[in-house]
C-alpha cells in the first residue's frame, strides 16, 4: 500500500498565494488515520486565526473570505502562539506525521515563511529531524489526476457544502483523498465514472 498509516490535513487561508508578501490569516489541520483504504479525521480539528488587521481588498477576500478577515481582526494570535500551539496539538506526530493536501506545498510554505512552522531536516541515518511535520509531504493533486485518468472523466467528488475557510477545506480534502483512493483502488473500473 502506498499510503501512509497517519496524514495531517493541512490547509491556510492567506491574502495572496506569495508567501514573502501576503499575509497568513488561518491555519487548519485534522489528524487522519488510515482503515483499510479510509483515511478518517480524529474527532479534535486545529484551527487558529493569526492576527491581521488588514480589510478585504478585493472580490475574493469580500465573497470568500470576510469573516476570515473579522475573525483575525479580532485575534490576537502570533506567528509564534500558532506554532506553541500547534506543536503541541501534534503530540507524538510532531516530526514523523506527512502533511497533506491539495495546495500543501503552498500552506507549508506560508507557515516557513510566518514562522509558524520549523522547517524539518533529514538526520545522518535518513531519518526526520523531528520538528513540526515530516520533511516530506503529501500532495493529493497527483492522486486526483491518477484516478482522473483511470476514470477516463473529471468527476468531482460529492462536497460537503460549507463554508469556505481553512477547516472546511480540510474536511472537503479529506472527502476528496478518499474519493481518489477508492477510484484507484478498485478493480476493473470502467473509464467513465466509479
Amino acid at each position: 500500500m502506498f499510503l501512509p498509516e497517519y496524514l495531517i490535513m493541512l490547509d491556510a487561508e492567506m491574502v495572496g498565494v506569495c508567501p514573502e508578501r501576503d499575509a497568513l490569516l488561518q491555519v487548519a489541520c485534522l489528524k487522519l488515520k488510515l482503515f483499510g483504504t479510509e483515511y478518517k479525521a480524529d474527532r479534535v480539528p486545529f484551527v487558529k486565526y493569526l492576527q491581521h488587521d488588514g480589510q478585504p481588498t478585493n472580490d475574493f477576500h469580500r465573497t470568500y473570505l470576510q469573516d476570515i478577515f473579522r475573525r483575525c481582526n479580532q485575534s490576537t494570535l502570533t506567528p509564534h502562539q500558532l506554532k506553541i500551539a500547534l506543536h503541541e496539538w501534534l503530540g507524538p506526530l510532531k516530526g514523523i506525521v506527512t502533511p497533506a493536501g491539495d495546495c500543501v506545498m503552498t500552506d507549508l510554505a506560508f507557515l516557513y515563511q510566518h514562522a509558524c512552522a520549523d522547517r524539518p531536516d533529514i538526520a545522518p541515518n535518513g531519518q526526520p529531524i523531528p520538528g513540526t511535520f515530516h520533511y516530506e509531504a503529501f500532495d493529493i493533486h497527483v492522486l486526483k489526476m491518477l484516478a482522473y485518468q483511470k476514470m477516463g472523466v473529471k468527476q468531482k467528488p460529492p462536497l460537503l457544502d460549507i463554508e469556505h475557510d481553512a477547516l472546511a477545506d480540510c474536511f472537503n480534502q479529506t472527502l476528496e483523498l478518499n474519493y481518489f483512493i477508492k477510484v484507484l483502488v478498485s478493480p476493473g473500473l470502467a473509464p467513465g465514472g466509479p
